[in-house]
């Protein structure tokens, strides 16, 4: 693979949703120009591309951008390692808890809420074999409470995994997909809407589920993702499951700009 093909984020939006998954503090436009005039704009998005799997450079960025600070027990506190995709032995840290309480693995998920409607992302496994992810949507009921007994139930397909995880990077704008279900009356479609992520759930004859996915949602999401890409293709590293999505997938359903 060409080590020099790497991800370039198009919106402030982008920058921001990789810096707050690197732990980082997430900046303004007004920032963003201020760091260029002193750093090679090219400099900067090698790192971006490296941080997640080199100590050089995840350092460089948090000279020029800073951790960002979290809320633990009531105080502030600053984020002082190089996060990476967390590992079978700390899953608990990815988005929903993977151990119970006997202290049993299970299935990593990541639910997300919105005003009137909730989703679940859940690793999942196809009948062929594959590693994919599968979402749930469920319709509010009342105050914080969803009704995950009548839920719409999908499953991505391989091809659908690496298209969503595409977008969820911000490497292409939206995706959509129908004909799920046995009766192909099911479907689900996200967009990318530079803050935020939009995600919609549908099945005939039911009330459409839409979830604005906030880019600290989506951290927990797209580490789901890649997850279950990495099961898919253990010999890649992230770093390459990432070159590869934007060079092989969103370079070929991005319409080429021609100056």
């Amino acid at each position: 693979m060409n080590s020099n093909v790497y991800y370039t984020p198009r919106t402030i939006g982008n920058l921001n949703r990789i810096l707050t998954a690197l732990s980082l503090k997430t900046v303004a436009p007004e920032q963003l120009n201020t760091v260029l005039q002193t750093e090679s704009r090219s400099r900067v998005i090698r790192a971006l591309n490296r941080a997640n799997t080199d100590q050089g450079a995840f350092e460089y960025l948090r000279r020029l951008f800073g951790f960002e600070s979290r809320q633990v027990d009531g105080s502030r506190s600053e984020v002082s390692a190089n996060p990476s995709l967390p590992s079978h032995s700390d899953l608990h840290t990815c988005g929903d808890s993977a151990i119970d309480t006997k202290g049993n693995k299970q299935r990593v998920k990541k639910h997300v809420y919105g005003a009137g409607a909730a989703l679940c992302f859940e690793e999942d496994i196809t009948r062929g074999g594959s590693h994919t992810v599968s979402i749930d949507a469920a319709d509010l009921i009342s105050s914080k409470q969803y009704n995950w007994k009548e839920k719409i139930r999908l499953q991505l397909t391989s091809d659908e995994l690496i298209v969503v995880s595409a977008v969820l990077f911000g490497m292409i704008p939206r995706c959509e997909y129908k004909n799920h279900g046995k009766d192909n009356n099911k479907g689900f479609f996200m967009e990318d809407q530079d803050d935020k992520l939009f995600v919609k759930v549908f099945a005939r004859g039911e009330k459409l589920k839409a979830v604005p996915v906030t880019p600290e949602d989506a951290f927990f999401v797209a580490q789901i993702c890649m997850r279950q890409m990495q099961k898919n293709a253990p010999w890649l590293q992230p770093a390459e499951i990432m070159a590869m999505l934007q060079r092989v997938v969103a370079a070929r359903k991005v319409p080429r700009v021609l100056n």
